[in-house]
This record gives C-alpha cells, sequence and structure tokens, in this order.
C-alpha cells in the first residue's frame, strides 16, 4: 500500500547540472604547413585563427533531462551568459535562440540561489503545464553549494520539489548529464563552430553566429534528443538491467536497497562540508509530499465528499504563486465602534451665577 501511494506515475525524474561552454574551441591537432598566410589563402589551405580570449570566455548552460522520453522537449534550457562581458548584439542574438531555451539575462555567468530558485519554479511550472497538478518532480543534482543554499532547499519544499544528492566526489559515475551527455554535446559544439569557419571566407566567427551555434546545438542535443539509457546506465530508473558494470559490482540485490533519513553527520559526509541544520531542511520536501500523499489516500477511502474537499484543497494549493503562502482566511470583522459623546452645549451664565462668582472670588482674596 505505502508503494502505490508514494510511487507512481505522477513522479517525474529529472537530472540537473551546469557546464562552462567556451565561446570557441581551439581546432584538434593536425598536420602544419610552414607557409606564409598570402601563400596558404592562394592555395586554398584552411586555418583557424582562434583568440586565446575566446578560449578563455565561456557561457554557463545549465541543462534538465528527463527520464520519461515524451517529457523531455518541455523541459526548459537555461544559458548564462556574463552581463559584463557581453555585448548588445549578442544579448539579442541570446534572447531569440528560441522557447524553451531561455536566456538569464542580469547573471554574471554563474548560477546563485536566486537563479537556482527561478529555475526550479520554471521546470516545476511547464512539466505541471505538460502532466497536470499533481506532478511532483524528482531532481537528481549534486551538492554545489548554490544548490543547497537555506533559500533553495525551503524554495523546493515549497514548490514539493524532492532533491536527490549525488556525492560530491561520485558526479563522473553516477550523473547522468556528465556520464552520458555533455562530452557528446561539446563534441558536437566544436564541430558546428568548425562548419562554420569553412563557410567564412575570413575563417572567423562572428558573435551572434556563435550564439546561434549554441542555441542550434542545445536544440538539437536536448529538446530534440531523448535520455532514457543515461539514466538506466547509473541506475536511476525503475529496474537495473542496463546498468554500468562498474556499478553493478558494487551493488547489492536491489530488494536490500531501503530508502530512509539520513542523518546530519551523513548529510555532511555526503555534501562534503559542515552545514548546519542541512538534513532537516534537506528531508523537508519529501516528508511534506509524503504526508500530503498519505492524506490523499485516506480521504479517498472516507468518501467522495471528503476527497473532493482535500483535491479542491490540493488544487488551491497549487493555484498560487511559487513562494507565497496561501492567504488565511478573512479576519473577523471588528466590534461596532460606539459613537463618541456629544460635546456639551455651553449654556448662557445667568446674573445670578455672574454675582456668586464675583462674591466668591473676594472672599477668597480676602
Amino acid at each position: 500500500m505505502l508503494k502505490e501511494i508514494c510511487i507512481d506515475d505522477t513522479y517525474v525524474i529529472l537530472n540537473m547540472d551546469e557546464t562552462a561552454v567556451q565561446h570557441e574551441y581551439e581546432a584538434r591537432k593536425g598536420f602544419v604547413i610552414d607557409m606564409h598566410q598570402r601563400d596558404r589563402s592562394a592555395a586554398g589551405c584552411f586555418f583557424s585563427p582562434i583568440k586565446m580570449s575566446k578560449t578563455r570566455a565561456h557561457t554557463t548552460y545549465v541543462a534538465f533531462i528527463s527520464e520519461n522520453p515524451l517529457l523531455q522537449e518541455h523541459l526548459p534550457q537555461f544559458v548564462l551568459p556574463n552581463k559584463n562581458r557581453t555585448t548588445r548584439r549578442e544579448m539579442e542574438a541570446f534572447n531569440s535562440l528560441g522557447d524553451p531555451i531561455l536566456t538569464i539575462p542580469d547573471s554574471t555567468g554563474w548560477v546563485n540561489a536566486e537563479i537556482m530558485k527561478y529555475m526550479l519554479t520554471e521546470v516545476r511550472r511547464r512539466l505541471r503545464v505538460a502532466r497536470g497538478a499533481n506532478t511532483t518532480v524528482v531532481l537528481f543534482m549534486d551538492g554545489a553549494s548554490q544548490h543547497l543554499s537555506q533559500d533553495v532547499l525551503v524554495h523546493a519544499a515549497r514548490l514539493q520539489i524532492i532533491l536527490v544528492l549525488i556525492p560530491s566526489q561520485l558526479t563522473w559515475l553516477l550523473q547522468p548529464l556528465d556520464v552520458e551527455c555533455f562530452r557528446s554535446f561539446k563534441d558536437l559544439l566544436r564541430y558546428k563552430q568548425l562548419l562554420a569557419r569553412l563557410d567564412s571566407e575570413t575563417n572567423e566567427i562572428a558573435s551572434a553566429v556563435r550564439v546561434n551555434i549554441l542555441g542550434e546545438t542545445i536544440r538539437e542535443h536536448f529538446v530534440e534528443k531523448t535520455w532514457p539509457d543515461a539514466f538506466h546506465r547509473v541506475g536511476i530508473s525503475g529496474n537495473f538491467n542496463n546498468l554500468k558494470l562498474n556499478i553493478a559490482q558494487y551493488l547489492g540485490a536491489p530488494s536490500s536497497i531501503v530508502p530512509r533519513r539520513l542523518t546530519q553527520e551523513e548529510m555532511i559526509c555526503l555534501v562534503g562540508r559542515e552545514r548546519a541544520g542541512i538534513a532537516d531542511r534537506f528531508f523537508r520536501a519529501p516528508e511534506l509530499n509524503r504526508a500530503r500523499r498519505l492524506h490523499m489516500h485516506a480521504a479517498i477511502e472516507a468518501g467522495p465528499f471528503v476527497a473532493d474537499h482535500a483535491a479542491a484543497l490540493s488544487q488551491a494549493e497549487h493555484e498560487y504563486p511559487v513562494g507565497i503562502p496561501m492567504p488565511p482566511g478573512p479576519p473577523p470583522a471588528p466590534p461596532p465602534l460606539e459613537p463618541p459623546p456629544a460635546p456639551r452645549r455651553s449654556l448662557p451664565e445667568s446674573e445670578i451665577a455672574r454675582r456668586t462668582r464675583s462674591r466668591t472670588s473676594l472672599e477668597s482674596t480676602q
């Protein structure tokens, strides 16, 4: 029964990671002819004039892939150009790459907590449009500092996104993007840049062309291509049939794997650094999600009226903006205020009162 409640087709398994994409890549080693540039041009010899500054400059690319092939085209792909080193023409080219490639303009080229929260929000929003409001995201990622700040963990819990950490020293073995995707992506990008140089009369790549090549490569490699085998090879799937041999030799029987809540010391070992209270914040989202599903299951067994009421509450939670708690009910009306007493009217002073007051004042002075 617990398996039916907590593991179903409403869960979507994703992997996220960022990589630095050089603006230009050096050509691979080959034969070099000792000729003057004029003679090489006359002979039609191709050479690649690449500046060292172009190979050192980079744009951060944050990729998302899904185990479900039908969802890959719905996942956003994020590029983070450095706003201090990006020209206006280059930024216009980044902004025109087209959906689902999204440009984050106000960035220094690195992922921080605010950008991480924005990406989590966008991913959940798109998946719920594609799959429905009950979709729960299970996100595999590494333990970088920007992924595990307190704001990010709290935000992920509000979004009901379950985070699964890959140990910091084992991403080369257990992270699908590192194992299967990024190397072939950069090889394809290098090849497309080479073709662009061959088509150029000066053997150089204009800045706008370089950005368009990046967008074309992302679209071809991550939007139009699916990666279920990448998840299967590292064991992030429902079975271990296609598991890599260097992982399978250390893995026991699948039935012996029992999920449990890690302690604070185990979380510090997993992340690789001291973080106060990280275990409580990290496991908040899966515990809340499990409690919500148990509550929904109990409501369904209780009767149709209770089930409809619980579903309505769950739907209301999804409709409110991310990060903003649901407002409470209207406060009770304050009790009516009593009108202030009317001021007394000053009556005209009579002649007797004036005489009495004058007599009293005279006697007091004597």
